[in-house]
């Protein structure tokens, strides 16, 4: 216990929900104090992906080739990603196998679709609002619209997750259903989409009142959660597999390999 009130962020994103409830007190480290984690392969695999696949949506359909893609993906990496994934990442033969991992990532996206057949509304939208009255902001990886239902798109680069697991991986997608109305966009339906681009998986969902109803009770939970951490100044540490990947290892009370 701790007499400091600490202040929480005004802002959640689903990301940081998924941190408090993951870990508290990693959650406090990045959020709260400000301290910085460190990228990871894993990280910026997916950024380094979506970057080429946010340039090649925004140009016109016909230009949206494999030929495009890899012109893309050479210039940001030139400019960019080269010395970004330097500095985790040492020697020619492990920086090119990063390179090709990401280039699988990109050609495995014409097996899911054709780019040129795809319409999107838009690309890395930034929305925010309230939510139950929590407020929360994020990015859209893509969305788009047709027949009364706005769809929301998410790549993903990592491990494609077993049928089961699927609902809870929705969530951060369902939250951005829900803040459509801050860039003006008012469907009567709407759904959500995860690209698995590593081997070529598609999930999809329409959203329910159900789903929007799990969705408000989630971060209502988490946003009282984080209040009353705050106000105790107490987050503990929650340990598990996912400790290995994690950017405060040295600074963590409750670190030890699992």
């Amino acid at each position: 216990m701790s007499d400091e009130i600490l202040t929480p962020p005004d802002y959640l994103s689903p990301s940081s929900v998924a941190t408090f409830n993951q870990c508290p007190l990693k959650f406090k480290f990045s959020k709260i104090d400000g301290l910085y984690e460190p990228g990871t392969e894993a990280t910026m695999l997916g950024n380094f992906v979506h970057e080429i696949l946010e340039a090649m949506y925004q140009m016109e359909p016909a230009m949206r080739t494999i030929e495009t893609a890899k012109l893309i993906a050479r210039d940001v990496w030139t400019t960019k990603w080269a010395s970004e994934v330097g500095t985790l990442i040492k020697g020619e033969k492990e920086l090119n196998r990063f390179r090709w991992t990401a280039w699988w990532c990109v050609e495995n996206l014409w097996l899911l679709e054709d780019p040129a057949n795809v319409t999107p509304h838009s690309v890395e939208s930034f929305v925010k609002g309230e939510i139950g009255g929590v407020k929360i902001h994020g990015y859209i990886d893509r969305l788009s619209i047709s027949d009364g239902v706005a769809k929301v798109t998410d790549y993903k680069t990592g491990k494609t997750p077993r049928p089961s697991d699927v609902k809870d991986r929705f969530f951060q997608l369902m939250v951005y259903t829900q803040l459509l109305p801050s860039i003006d966009i008012d469907e009567p339906r709407s759904s959500v989409e995860l690209l698995y681009l590593k081997d070529g998986v598609r999930f999809e969902q329409e959203i329910t009142h159900d789903d929007v109803q799990v969705v408000v009770e989630k971060l209502q939970r988490t946003r009282a959660g984080i209040e009353e951490r705050c106000k105790s100044g107490y987050f503990e540490p929650s340990t598990s597999i996912l400790c290995n990947w994690c950017g405060f290892k040295k600074i963590c009370p409750a670190w030890t390999k699992k």
